[in-house]
């Protein structure tokens, strides 16, 4: 089930396929990207930098390793995915208005991906959105989504839609520290009952990011590469525990996070955990 609106986007094919700031940073691909919709094709030209990275010595734990912290609710928190770019104007209004609504609630989280700014972030882009331009935002990968700058109201009453359905009960915790060679995680997932498989994707974010948007401010909880992003099942009777260290470029990892995400087989949000950097 999902609720999508369907809206034409406020904007302009030049508003997503504009030109960027490089300052440190070479141009690594070119793609094209056809605008459903809008009927022309532009050269898409993706930046390198800002993150990236892999993960090194990810394994598995056993149940109940003791040092990782699981939310004392159960409750579903819903996570939502804004995909934007550095030249869309319409994209800073979104950029606010989710960061906003995420300051006032227990039971949402959301990542913004830069498509113009890092191919990890396109690639995602390719593969949830509608892909007619930026602003897009999916909540719980798709149930419901926002095409364009929408009134905050709409948000809200998205998140308020997934929130309320009835999903597997998936537990999330974790946490996650500085070391020399980048961000060393743990992730833990449980279910009530039963077995449950799915997808589970472990954002590394900068909560202000070192990318600007067109009104020459940060982007906010911006992706910068995957901690995890690895199908998977758990029983109730054996967590899902990994752990191991990204090592992307950490330029302050007080300003960095991971947001997990646990999706279920056909793609669709059921859980999702913020982890602070200690």
């Amino acid at each position: 089930m999902s609720r999508r609106r369907k809206k034409m986007p406020d904007f302009g094919e030049n508003d997503i396929n504009g030109g960027r700031n490089r300052k440190n940073m070479a141009v690594f691909l070119a793609l094209v990207l056809v605008i459903s919709g809008i009927g022309a094709a532009s050269a898409y030209w993706l930046i390198e930098g800002g993150g990236g990275g892999s993960v090194e010595s990810t394994e598995s734990k056993e149940t109940g390793w003791a040092v990782i912290d699981v939310p004392l609710t159960r409750k579903h928190n819903v996570i939502g995915e804004l995909f934007v770019t550095t030249t869309c104007p319409y994209c800073v209004e979104a950029e606010e208005d989710l960061a906003a609504i995420e300051s006032s609630r227990s039971d949402f989280y959301f990542v913004t991906f830069i498509a113009d700014a890092d191919q990890d972030a396109y690639i995602r882009y390719t593969e949830i959105s509608k892909q007619q331009g930026t602003p897009d935002t999916e909540f719980d990968g798709g149930r419901a989504g926002e095409l364009g700058a929408v009134d905050p109201s709409a948000y809200i009453d998205d998140i308020e839609y997934c929130r309320n359905l009835d999903v597997p009960e998936v537990i999330v915790g974790g946490n996650a520290y500085p070391t020399d060679s980048g961000i060393s995680f743990s992730i833990r997932v449980s279910v009530g009952s039963g077995t449950f498989s799915g997808h589970i994707r472990a954002f590394v974010i900068e909560k202000t990011s070192r990318y600007l948007n067109v009104e020459n401010e940060p982007i906010p909880n911006a992706f910068v590469g995957y901690a995890l992003n690895d199908d998977f099942s758990v029983s109730a009777s054996n967590d899902y525990v990994r752990s191991g260290t990204w090592n992307g470029d950490v330029v302050n990892p007080n300003n960095m996070a991971i947001v997990v995400a646990v999706y279920d087989e056909n793609g669709y949000g059921v859980q999702a955990y913020r982890i602070d950097i200690l």
